[in-house]
């Protein structure tokens, strides 16, 4: 066999992800829950007049600026949220990156500096990540422009109560459901797709960014998500044929996601046992492990 993938059990690299999704999940859960909340008794104090009270224009424009601050603040937080999930995923996509077994004859110090300089190199990874434009867009501008859309989605459920003379307890019930969790739609899908988007793209681009300089990686093996539905670019990608194997990329032309909420993620392609045992007694990896702290 001339190469291999460096994968361990399946459970061992997707369970970590998923564990870093759920928490996300949960904290954006009880913002928007915060959110419903807010915007509850935002709508509940122009019910002086009694529940059965139509909602009037004149009414409402306090009640609209208050709750346009919240959209801003509510979407201010689902980035802090979906920055620490980031983080998170290039920390684990770190830990993965170490091959300590690889390297276990080394001395504990010199494993232990070339993980701190992994770890750095998975931040930097995050924080290029967050700075760079997707599509002309840096990730903050997603932010902001989230929190104008739903402001707007806002206006729209009260200009249909206000079309429609609902009471001020529905209109209050219709902008509740547009932010809690356990209704489909709304901002809670669009803060769940954003960050459950952004902190798996973090996975994949730091595991891709770490193993990029390793001369004993020879590229990247694309691997299904069990979650497509239908047949995608992904599968495109997996079936694709560079000469090393189906679905395996050189190191320089592994693709990136090729849509939102994409579960797939990449394996690296590295030298066998043997050779790499044989290189490395050799020096051929000398510079790269110096580089990080490893003296050999």
């Amino acid at each position: 066999m001339s190469a291999t993938e460096a994968l361990g059990p399946l459970y061992g690299l997707v369970q970590p992800v998923l564990i870093t999704e759920g928490i996300t999940h949960r904290q954006l859960s009880q913002v928007l829950r915060d959110a419903a909340h807010e915007a509850g008794d935002i709508l509940g104090s122009l019910s002086a007049g009694g529940i059965g009270t139509v909602v009037h224009s004149a009414q409402l424009t306090a009640a609209q600026q208050s709750l346009s601050l919240m959209a801003t603040e509510t979407w201010a937080k689902v980035g802090s949220i979906t920055q620490a999930g980031m983080y998170a995923q290039a920390q684990l996509a770190a830990d993965q990156a170490l091959d300590l077994d690889m390297f276990s004859g080394m001395p504990p110090m010199a494993l232990q500096q070339m993980a701190q300089a992994i770890h750095f190199e998975a931040a930097q990874a995050v924080e290029s990540l967050i700075s760079r434009h997707t599509s002309g867009v840096q990730l903050a501008d997603r932010i902001y422009a989230n929190g104008k859309v739903t402001t707007k989605q806002v206006g729209s459920i009260i200009d249909r109560a206000l079309a429609q003379q609902v009471s001020h307890r529905e209109l209050a019930a219709r902008v509740k459901a547009f932010y809690r969790p356990d209704v489909p739609g709304g901002a809670s899908y669009a803060a769940q797709r954003l960050a459950r988007t952004e902190i798996n793209n973090a996975h994949h681009d730091t595991t891709i960014r770490l193993a990029q300089p390793k001369p004993w990686v020879l590229g990247f093996r694309w691997n299904l998500s069990s979650s497509h539905p239908r047949p995608d670019p992904c599968d495109d990608y997996a079936h694709a044929d560079f000469g090393m194997g189906e679905g395996v990329y050189p190191k320089d032309e592994v693709p990136r996601r090729p849509h939102p909420q994409c579960l797939c993620y990449v394996t690296h392609v590295q030298e066998d046992d043997e050779v790499f045992t044989n290189k490395l007694a050799k020096g051929d990896y000398d510079d790269y492990l110096n580089e990080r702290g490893v003296r050999c």
